[in-house]
Parts: C-alpha cells; sequence; structure tokens
C-alpha cells in the first residue's frame, strides 16, 4: 500500500490525466492537490506541460450562439 507521502509525489510529478484520476480517486488528499495545482500556478517557470494549458485561453467557437433561442446574441 502506498503512502500519503508517495501520492502526494506522484500527483506532483504526473501529467494531467494522471492527476485527474489520483484527485477523483483520494478524496482526502485533494485539498494537498489544489494546493500543488495553486502553487504551480503562481510559479509559470516551474509549470510542467500537464498544467501549461491552463494559460490558454478557452476556445469557444459558438459564443454568438448562447442564448440564441430568447434572440440574443452575446
Amino acid at each position: 500500500m502506498k503512502d500519503v507521502t508517495d501520492i502526494v509525489d506522484e500527483y506532483r510529478n504526473s501529467d494531467f490525466e494522471r492527476r485527474l484520476s489520483l484527485f477523483l480517486c483520494h478524496r482526502s488528499l485533494r485539498d494537498e492537490f489544489m494546493s500543488i495545482d495553486q502553487e504551480e500556478s503562481r510559479k509559470p517557470e516551474i509549470c510542467n506541460e500537464s498544467t501549461s494549458w491552463l494559460g490558454k485561453p478557452v476556445h469557444r467557437p459558438f459564443r454568438r450562439l448562447v442564448n440564441w433561442c430568447c434572440g440574443a446574441i452575446v
């Protein structure tokens, strides 16, 4: 069985998919995982490739269709 420190270290060194899996599997460690993510987002020079997508804008190809049913164009 893995120790808590092993799980946290694995989370710290994992890619996005593995981090998501660990986050969902270990509910009691979610606060620790979130603090790791916040720490990495404050220091972009240490961000690995798995968290680099956070700084990119979200592409919304259908943003003109928001509220299309009531005739409003946003």
